[in-house]
């Protein structure tokens, strides 16, 4: 390399360090011209590639990505380092595509780097490691191609190698591995297999916790993440116990984060006590169930304060919650409190917005005609029945507006019909 031409690099590779991106790119692109040796011309595409899909300009990179290739490709003899160098490069082409949404591009990169590493491996164990990110990448492009049978293969694969690499002391490899386990876990999830998606759910709770004894405070969201997970999975599989023990560690891990970061972490310790709350319900542990709503409430009703729209249809949910379940204990008063007032958020969610919230409050209002009907048949206080007629008639009005070809709602409609019969009928 010429002198000056090695200044000129130096110096740019100095800006890099300053992040002086722009300036930087103008003394490689002025590099260009000063050289004809494919060996430079490489290393300075490289950069340039690099630098711009740091900027955010993927077509430049693309383009000097692209120019780098073709220089290994025009290479006579090319050795092991050029071959693993496409490799990278290919790599490289397939994230700026995949930023750019061309998702087909990214995907044939990806495949053409695999094949590359795969070729290779015999040569440079080291190379497994980039084969199995390159896998677990190609697996996230065939998930949004929404081909699932051939992500959930590569997937396989990638674990496969992560688990070579970690039975080898490569612990540096056990996040991507605990990542590949989530992946997979989703998948199984969507196809309802749900003891392979517990597995892998297991697995990655498994790896998260060794990870979390060295690095705590970094991987914690992750373990609470798949304990959540892992306790969804044996709720649906019929397994309550599990599950309760499974959202409540992971609820206690929400609790210790959100008092250090409750603006990130409280409304994953809102939704925990909200989930133990509804498994808890189901288990006729109604008392145990109520003391989670209420912490539930009490953590919605603290992140109202700050972002009111996002957190208020939570807090309605929970009310209407706690509604329910005094209502299953004969508890009429404490469930006409919180349907009233489940009803009155709902009401505000539905006005703003009925296309969204217009269905929860029809569900609200029918709860509060039902505990009418129950308390009039018990009480014959005739004073209920023109409250009750009045509901019916809003959830009425409201539902005229919405297609009555979804089961819930042609029921619901069915519900009001016998409903004000009976009011307008029921005499003592």
């Amino acid at each position: 390399m010429e002198e000056w031409l090695k200044i000129k690099l130096e110096k740019a590779d100095e800006l890099i360090e300053k992040q002086e991106y722009n300036e930087a790119i103008r003394l490689f692109i002025e590099s260009l011209q000063l050289t004809e040796a494919s060996d430079e011309l490489l290393q300075i595409r490289n950069s340039l590639a690099y630098l711009y899909q740091t900027l955010g300009d993927h077509k430049k990179a693309i383009e000097h990505y692209t120019e780098a290739l073709q220089l290994i490709e025009e290479e006579n003899n090319k050795d092991q380092f050029d071959i693993e160098n496409s490799g990278h490069i290919h790599t490289s082409l397939a994230h700026s595509y995949m930023l750019m949404n061309e998702l087909s591009a990214a995907k044939e990169h990806f495949i053409q780097s695999i094949k590359i590493y795969e070729d290779q491996l015999a040569e440079n164990e080291s190379l497994k490691a980039f084969l199995a990110l390159g896998k677990y990448n190609l697996a996230t492009v065939y998930i949004l191609l929404k081909n699932i049978s051939q992500a959930k293969k590569e997937l396989k694969e990638c674990l496969k190698l992560y688990d070579e690499l970690i039975e080898n002391n490569q612990l540096n490899f056990l996040p991507y591995a605990a990542n590949a386990n989530v992946s997979l876990a989703q998948i199984y999830e969507e196809e309802d297999d749900l003891y392979t998606a517990y597995v892998h759910n297991k697995r990655s709770a498994e790896l998260f916790k060794i990870l979390g004894e060295s690095k705590r405070e970094n991987y914690l969201p992750f373990l609470a993440a798949s304990l959540n997970n892992m306790a969804i999975n044996q709720k649906q599989l019929d397994y309550p116990g599990k599950a309760a023990q499974f959202f409540e560690e992971s609820l206690a891990i929400y609790s210790l984060l959100s008092e250090k970061d409750p603006v990130n972490y409280l409304p994953f310790y809102a939704a925990t006590n909200n989930s133990l709350g509804v498994l808890y319900n189901d288990l006729d542990n109604k008392d145990k169930g109520i003391d989670y709503y209420l912490k539930a409430l009490d953590t919605y009703s603290q992140l109202c304060e700050t972002n009111l729209d996002e957190y208020l249809p939570y807090k309605a949910t929970c009310l209407h919650n706690l509604g329910v379940i005094h209502d299953e204990k004969q508890d009429h008063v404490n469930a006409f409190a919180y349907y009233s007032k489940a009803m009155d958020f709902r009401k505000q969610l539905a006005n703003a917005k009925p296309n969204a919230f217009t269905l929860d409050l029809c569900v609200t209002l029918m709860n509060i005609v039902t505990l009418y009907h129950s308390r009039l048949e018990n009480e014959k206080n005739m004073d209920l029945r023109q409250p009750a007629m009045e509901l019916l008639e809003d959830v009425e009005r409201r539902l005229f507006y919405i297609d009555d070809s979804l089961p819930v709602i042609k029921s619901m409609k069915s519900d009001v019909e016998y409903f004000k019969e009976f009011f307008t009928e029921i005499s003592y």
